[in-house]
């Protein structure tokens, strides 16, 4: 072990320096005096690295060194199968099952010799920022190089949505590593409490002198309001257990270190994103925020529609989340459809916590349809003479007041309302309305030969005007 010389603190920075090596450490929380104490205690060579998800801040000890992988290489495997979508067949499967949670070493050398070996999986290492990691020559996986840096780098494309993995893709990755086998549940997930889930690979060799003794783990960690990626990276290890006792405690110290954050969230169960919603519409959903929701807006299209009611019992909202201890996040709003237009319109959610924060969640586009209607005759196309019957039917849950018939965009006369039809009625039982018909007798000799647009424009109660259909025909006399 170096001959410790001095301990500067240099603007935020801690730098330890030992005989000729410095190393530094971020003086800031997750890798603070206890972290670095620790370490600077043990008899072995470390480096430690943190991505916090919820600050996106990284935090690093000892960051240049570098270390043999060993098997924490085979996430990086795992990672390059997925980005080139070889198929996960079934035989595939069993290899990387097989690599990843029962670290199998013939397994990986399977999976290496399909990736094109070292020439060819360097280049994913480039490919994906890993710029201080060297693949391992004449098929020795184990001895490709790396530093912290590099291996935060790799975590991350399955901790956090990304453009190189998709999310399925993160989600089987991440499946494997949340089942290694039992003794292999050391290192970066210890000290980790029940139910926070721990994503994790380890790398060692037990039988190398001290200077060649490389222990190794790299975890995703998230649960309790954390979410972050570990690496701890060791060599110069007295022993095998010396270097997992090492990486445990560290692990443990980051975990206790690492602040709690718990984001405010929301989501819209109700209308659904392009839903058609006609009358009265309920908006429901719910919210967490820690600080405590004081209100929640519900807009339509930009313009507050009014406050949603608070605290509707959501059991599956606080088996989701239960850091935030809310079984009652829920919300609800009637939405009055009819003070609306016809046609799109996007409803927005924003919520305002009782420490004064705002947070919007992302608009629903939907359609509001409270108006139906049909022309049944004339059809379109035809040839009309002398007094013909203009004749169909029209929905409106806030009722009809009136039906204009146009000719040529000028109005040529109202028409009866009321008509009995049943068929209207069955199809459509949500209005209630079995004489939904009209009719009106157009003289087309008021008009001149040839071709006219018939329009039909119905006003609603609620004095919304909708215009339903238009049909061309031809007049003759």
């Amino acid at each position: 072990m170096f001959k410790k010389v001095a301990v500067l603190a240099l603007s935020g920075i801690l730098l330890l320096s030992y005989g000729k090596t410095a190393i530094h450490a971020s003086a800031d929380t997750i890798l603070g005096p206890e972290v670095t104490k620790y370490i600077s205690s043990r008899g072995n060579t470390v480096s430690v690295g943190v991505y916090d998800g919820n600050t996106g801040k990284t935090y690093t000890y000892n960051p240049s060194k570098t270390y043999y992988t060993q098997s924490v290489v085979k996430m990086s495997m795992l990672a390059d199968v997925l980005y080139q979508k070889i198929p996960i067949t079934s035989y595939e499967n069993t290899l990387l099952t097989r690599m990843i949670e029962n670290s199998n070493n013939s397994a990986a050398s399977t999976i290496w010799r399909q990736l094109g070996s070292d020439k060819k999986v360097q280049t994913f290492f480039q490919k994906v920022g890993m710029n201080h990691t060297i693949a391992g020559t004449g098929g020795w996986w184990g001895h490709t190089t790396t530093t912290v840096g590099d291996q935060l780098t790799l975590a991350k494309y399955f901790a956090y949505q990304n453009t190189l993995l998709t999310n399925g893709q993160r989600a089987y990755g991440l499946n494997l590593m949340r089942h290694v086998e039992t003794d292999q549940r050391w290192g970066t997930g210890y000290g980790i409490p029940s139910g926070v889930s721990v994503a994790l690979k380890n790398g060692w060799v037990t039988s190398n002198p001290p200077s060649k003794l490389f222990v190794n783990s790299v975890g995703y960690i998230s649960g309790q309001g954390k979410s972050y990626v570990i690496a701890v990276l060791t060599t110069n290890n007295k022993s095998l257990a010396y270097g997992i006792d090492t990486i445990n405690k560290i692990s443990s110290l980051v975990w206790k270190e690492v602040p709690s954050t718990f984001p405010t969230i929301g989501y819209v169960d109700a209308p659904g994103n392009s839903a058609t919603i006609q009358g009265q519409s309920v908006v429901k959903g719910w919210f967490l925020d820690k600080s405590g929701v004081a209100k929640i807006d519900v807009l339509v299209d930009g313009t507050v529609a009014g406050q949603a009611v608070l605290g509707d019992a959501r059991a599956d909202v606080q088996k989701a989340y239960p850091q935030y201890n809310n079984g009652k996040a829920g919300f609800h709003f009637p939405l009055n459809t009819t003070k609306y237009s016809e046609g799109k319109h996007t409803i927005t959610i924003r919520e305002t916590g009782k420490n004064g924060h705002v947070t919007t969640l992302s608009g629903k586009n939907i359609t509001i349809d409270n108006v139906k209607g049909y022309v049944d005759n004339p059809k379109s196309g035809t040839t009309l003479m002398g007094t013909k019957n203009v004749s169909g039917w029209c929905l409106d849950v806030n009722g009809v007041s009136k039906i204009d018939v146009l000719i040529d965009g000028a109005v040529s006369g109202q028409a009866v309302y009321g008509d009995a039809r049943a068929d209207v009625l069955k199809a459509f039982p949500q209005y209630n309305n079995g004489k939904a018909g009209f009719h009106f007798p157009l003289d087309t000799t008021n008009y001149s030969n040839g071709k006219h647009t018939i329009t039909i424009r119905e006003t609603g109660k609620n004095g919304h005007v909708n215009t339903l259909s238009s049909i061309t025909v031809t007049f003759k006399h």
